[in-house]
């Protein structure tokens, strides 16, 4: 299965978006993928050896799902962290 720029995959857990996609000297592929972990923390895209991930197709349900989720998670602890704090200073 050949992959795009602009496809929406999922690699290993989470799911992206191949931003780009190169053949190296020696013919291996390499993807950039922004994934939502990466948004949702300011990160860059990641760099990939597409023979040496596991990798499949995904759609924009899955992305979008995987971002609610990933939102919940950090409702959860930011609630978390903010039940340490004294009730007096609340």
């Amino acid at each position: 299965m050949e992959i795009q720029t602009g496809d929406i995959i999922k690699v290993f857990i989470w799911h992206g978006i191949v931003k780009d996609v190169f053949v190296s000297a020696s013919g291996r592929t390499v993807i950039e993928v922004y994934c939502i972990k990466h948004a949702m923390k300011h990160q860059p895209p990641e760099l990939f050896i597409l023979d040496s991930v596991e990798w499949e197709q995904a759609t924009l349900h899955d992305l979008l799902a995987e971002e609610t989720t990933y939102k919940k998670h950090i409702d959860r602890k930011i609630t978390e962290m903010l039940s340490l704090q004294p009730e007096a200073t609340q």
